[in-house]
């Protein structure tokens, strides 16, 4: 049971600015380095305004992918922003490092920001988040890796996020996916970060080829308002792994899959502008199939939510050293 009290919402530009007491089954938690911040300084930029309610009136069709099987689906949603906003700061309370019991709180006293980013949908306002693939290979592993690009996809809603494809030929492979995400970081600033921490609401996932984790590196578009093919060539992305892998093992679909920057992935932020990261497979990222071959199938995450879709969204969320203020009256109590 997560309880959060809302004592101040202000906007601000390009989002929300969002301040808040949190209680869990032992009481306030304590935000901060030592946690004797009472009130935390949640901001929420590029905000959701829907929320996922099988109920709601807004319907976004997934096309099917006929060539791997994935039928044609449709996501329900309903216009909320309130809610939108409040299941925000719920799942970045899940991710925050800066957390502790209630034994040093100073009361009223305000905390270190906490920012969350989300890409921007379509393909047109950097940043931007998209999927690309090389496609058409009947060739060695390390063959594929190398390939020119050969689509990118800007407004899919509901795409995969990594994978790896085989042929019928033994080892030989056809096909891999690779994503890049933005993000516009600059309200960090000067400020020192302390944790970010990138997520992802995976929808399905497949081992046809075993296991192949999920890795967060860099990537480099030649723009950040659309990503275009070439931008999957394999010299536009970084091997240094930002994050620990995720597993396909691990990964429980319908849910956000969480990856916590080390601090390789923190000093990539730029505090100034927008940080682009990337997606790949670990097979990919170490150009080594690490898996067991099998015809015509794939291993990887099969769907995942875009910006295009209108909640749940892949989303960063910083921790760094910032003041503020906040009334101390209670405008909201909201139950989760």
């Amino acid at each position: 049971m997560l309880e959060i009290e809302i004592t101040g919402v202000e906007i601000i530009e390009g989002g929300v600015e969002v301040f808040a007491r949190a209680f869990n089954e032992n009481g306030q938690i304590g935000f901060g380095p030592d946690g004797s911040v009472d009130i935390e300084r949640f901001r929420v930029l590029n905000p959701e305004t829907n929320v996922d309610d099988i109920d709601g009136d807004i319907f976004t069709v997934s096309p099917a992918d006929d060539e791997v099987g994935i039928p044609e689906s449709t996501y329900i949603e309903r216009e909320d922003p309130e809610e939108a906003i409040l299941r925000c700061v719920e799942h970045t309370l899940s991710v925050m490092k800066n957390k502790h019991g209630g034994g040093n709180i100073i009361a009223g006293k305000v905390g270190n920001t906490t920012t969350t980013v989300y890409p921007n949908a379509g393909a047109t306002t950097a940043p931007v988040d998209a999927l690309m693939r090389t496609t058409g290979a009947n060739d060695p592993f390390s063959t594929v890796v190398a390939r020119a690009g050969s689509n990118a996809y800007n407004t899919e809603t509901n795409p995969a996020l990594v994978r790896v494809f085989s042929t019928t030929t033994t080892d030989r492979y056809s096909r891999i996916d690779r994503c890049g995400f933005g993000f516009d970081t600059s309200a960090v600033g000067t400020d020192t970060i302390s944790s970010a921490t990138i997520s992802f609401y995976i929808n399905s996932k497949i081992t046809g080829l075993g296991d192949c984790e999920v890795a967060i590196v860099s990537t480099n578009p030649a723009s950040e308002s659309a990503f275009v093919a070439s931008d999957f060539n394999v010299a536009n992305w970084g091997s240094t792994k930002f994050a620990t892998n995720a597993t396909l093992a691990s990964i429980t679909t319908g849910q956000y899959t969480d990856f916590a920057l080390n601090a390789s992935g923190i000093a990539y932020i730029d505090p100034d502008a927008n940080t682009i990261f990337g997606v790949r497979s670990e097979w990919d990222r170490a150009d080594s199939f690490g898996g067991t071959w099998a015809s015509n199938t794939r291993s990887g995450i099969d769907t995942a939510f875009h910006a295009d879709n209108g909640s749940n969204k892949p989303k960063l969320v910083i921790e760094h050293a910032a003041g503020g203020g906040a009334t101390d009256n209670a405008l909201a109590m909201c139950n989760f």
